[in-house]
C-alpha cells in the first residue's frame, strides 16, 4: 500500500484483512490440534458424538458429567474417564503448541455445544475442538482423581486415630 501511495486504506480493506488473518491463525490453530491424527483416531473422535448401546447418551456427554460429591464410587467413574481418553490413543500434546487461553477457549466450546452443534461443524473444526476439549478433560480429570483420592485417604486417615483414640 505504501508503494501505491495509500495512507490509510478504506474500511473494507481493514476489515478484509483482519478477518482473513484471524481465519488463518483458526486453521493454523485447528491444524496443530488435529496433527499426526491416523484415520483410525479421527474415527474415534467422531464416535464420540454418537450414541453408545451401553449408556444411552454420547460418549461425549457421558465424559462432559460432572464428578459428583468425593466418594469412592465417584473416584471409580473419574478413573473409568480417564481410562477411556487414555484408550482413544490421541496425541494429547499436540495442544503444547497451542496458546493456553486459546486452547481453554476451544475446549470451553466443546463442553458447551451441543453433539448436534458439533457434528455440524465442519470437519477441521470440529475435530479440533474435540481435541482441545479431550485435552481439557484429561487434565481436569487427573485433577479431580488426586483430589478425591486425597479427600478419600483423609477420611480413613481420620477413621483410623478416631478408632486408635476411642479405643485407649
Amino acid at each position: 500500500m505504501r508503494k501505491r501511495k495509500i495512507i490509510l486504506p478504506a474500511m473494507y480493506a481493514i476489515e478484509h484483512l483482519v478477518w482473513a488473518v484471524c481465519e488463518r491463525a483458526e486453521r493454523r490453530t485447528f491444524k496443530k490440534l488435529t496433527k499426526a491424527l491416523s484415520p483410525q483416531q479421527f474415527l474415534q473422535l467422531e464416535q464420540l458424538l454418537t450414541k453408545s448401546a451401553d449408556k444411552h447418551i454420547t460418549n461425549l456427554s457421558w465424559l462432559r458429567k460432572p464428578p459428583g460429591t468425593v466418594s469412592l464410587k465417584n473416584f471409580h467413574k473419574i478413573l473409568d474417564r480417564i481410562q477411556f481418553i487414555q484408550k482413544l490413543a490421541l496425541p494429547l500434546e499436540n495442544g503444547q503448541e497451542i496458546h493456553q487461553n486459546r486452547l481453554l477457549q476451544l475446549a470451553r466450546e466443546g463442553s458447551r455445544y451441543s453433539t448436534q452443534h458439533l457434528s455440524r461443524f465442519h470437519s477441521l473444526k470440529r475435530y479440533a475442538t474435540l481435541m482441545a476439549f479431550l485435552i481439557h478433560m484429561y487434565a481436569f480429570l487427573i485433577d479431580q482423581g488426586l483430589y478425591v483420592n486425597e479427600k478419600l485417604l483423609g477420611r480413613m486417615f481420620k477413621r483410623g486415630e478416631k478408632i486408635h483414640n476411642d479405643s485407649f
